[in-house]
């Protein structure tokens, strides 16, 4: 290479953090070949976003070996040096060793002729040349440390935190809970100003409630969730104004990992893990009450004999409890899920949203939660002429309304459309209900299957006309109730 051809590349390389990656990777892996993909891309361009701060706070969850920790934790530090001597970085992953690899990779970079060459005002100071901390001669400094270290005394420009959990410590909640406590009680809390300061969270899901989960729910946080298989369109911004489409069907690294590796990961590791570190989708553990296989998969429901939209309501906007609304299709004893919706709002807009499920779905029957916030909404429904909005009072906890209904789903009475809205976030919270985050769902559904013959009763009383020729086979349960006194559910 001419010295022409060099200084043009010595000024991509200042310039262009993706070329510098590039470099890197030769540099650490001599002899490999690069193999250049639109996720690189992808996260190259939000670092710098970091960087130049337009985005303060960066969420990555991405399957292992695609190059996450050597372009966040090794190559950026690098660049940021070469680009500003002065800039601190303070960096954490689970355990010491990693850490001390990741820095050292850092090292071996900023020593390189061509690092060197391109970024000369860089120079690592040889009196302070450790791996857990080196500085440069500018005072700046890159610094590694674990969960649970010391950061006394300390504080940075940019907060690096690559893989703080081990996938080991999946099942162990007190593991997760330790690395959740000391990162948001000590770490989060290092950087120098934290109005210009940039944190970057690098890492691959171990649970329902890790610390992804608590840091994407932080204001002005970019969450970028990349999984090894696309079971959906995906769209990622990849340059300024550009955008890739991530299709559904497609894999991540194809020429690494294609549907037999995929499989083969899959039954090597078990579904809960795979898709915890390999799909961003990590699926809680069971609580204990239900059980997801208790809920039969289906296609789609039959004709249903009666539609029961059943609406656990909280006045939240923004936060606290959700207002659950769970869509019920009924017949010959048999209950179907058909939709699950959740939102926060105050109470004009749960109103209103449920006006406008109300008009989408044609339910027969809406059954309210009639105690709280609910009891004004019913009223006022009452007011505007909805018959058919009837109020429901629990008489019972909300642990026993669901060991209520545990056997009747048990049985196989309780069937779920595979492609209903809103499925997911209802299997979440159902399957670790009664230690779910949420349990307006498991609300939802108890307040109909716990009367359920009552509700089948007024459905069929307000029965819309697309529905008034279909008839469910009566069951000896029917027949014992159909004559009951209804106040209970009246009230």
């Amino acid at each position: 290479m001419g010295p022409t051809e060099r200084g043009t590349l010595d000024l991509i390389l200042r310039r262009d953090f993706l070329a510098f990656c590039q470099m890197c990777f030769y540099e650490l892996n001599p002899g490999k070949k690069f193999e250049s993909n639109w996720h690189i891309e992808v996260l190259a361009y939000h670092l710098n976003k970091i960087t130049s701060r337009e985005i303060k706070h960066l969420l990555v969850l991405m399957p292992p070996r695609c190059l996450k920790s050597t372009i966040v934790s090794v190559a950026w530090p690098a660049f940021i040096l070469g680009r500003k001597p002065s800039a601190r970085i303070i960096d954490i992953s689970y355990g010491e060793a990693l850490t001390n690899k990741l820095s050292d990779e850092t090292r071996r970079i900023m020593r390189s002729d061509w690092y060197h060459r391109i970024f000369s005002g860089t120079v690592i100071n040889p009196s302070k040349d450790a791996v857990e901390r080196f500085e440069t001669t500018q005072n700046g400094y890159r610094m590694a440390t674990s969960i649970g270290g010391a950061l006394t005394g300390f504080g940075g420009d940019y907060l690096i935190i690559d893989d703080p959990n081990k996938p080991s410590e999946i099942d162990s909640e007190a593991s997760r809970k330790k690395t959740k406590d000391w990162l948001l009680n000590t770490a989060l809390s290092r950087l120098d100003d934290p109005k210009k300061g940039g944190i970057v969270m690098v890492m691959q899901r171990i649970g329902v409630d890790d610390l992804a989960d608590t840091f994407m729910n932080f204001n002005d946080v970019t969450t970028l969730i990349i999984p090894a298989y696309a079971e959906r369109d995906f769209s990622y911004e990849i340059r300024e104004n550009k955008k890739y489409i991530y299709r559904a069907g497609e894999y991540l690294q194809p020429q690494r990992y294609g549907a037999k590796e995929i499989e083969s990961l899959r039954q090597k590791l078990g579904t809960r893990n795979f898709e915890a570190q390999y799909q961003q989708n990590p699926i809680p553990q069971e609580g204990g009450l239900f059980h997801w296989k208790w809920f039969l998969p289906c296609e789609a429901p039959p004709a249903c004999s009666e539609l029961v939209m059943s609406v656990d309501v909280a006045a939240t906007e923004g936060g606290g409890n959700y207002t659950a609304m769970l869509l019920l299709g009924h017949r010959d004893g048999c209950w179907y899920i058909i939709a699950a919706h959740r939102f926060q709002h105050d109470l004009t807009k749960v109103r209103n949203k449920i006006v406008e499920l109300d008009q989408i779905h044609r339910p027969d029957l809406i059954v309210i939660d009639g105690g709280g916030v609910g009891r004004g909404l019913c009223q006022q429904f009452k007011v505007d002429g909805y018959n058919y909005v009837w109020p429901t009072v629990a008489r019972r906890s909300k642990q026993d309304n669901a060991a209520h209904i545990a056997p009747m789903i048990e049985r196989g009475n309780v069937f779920y459309v595979a492609t209903a809205p809103g499925l997911k976030e209802f299997r979440d919270e159902i399957v670790t209900f009664p230690e779910s985050k949420n349990d307006d769902f498991v609300d939802a559904l108890t307040q109909v299957l716990c009367n359920s013959s009552n509700a089948i009763s007024f459905a069929r009383r307000y029965k819309r006309p697309e529905r008034a020729d279909i008839r469910s086979k009566t069951n000896q349960l029917d027949v014992k109730v159909l004559h009951l006194n209804l106040s209970n559910f009246m009230r």
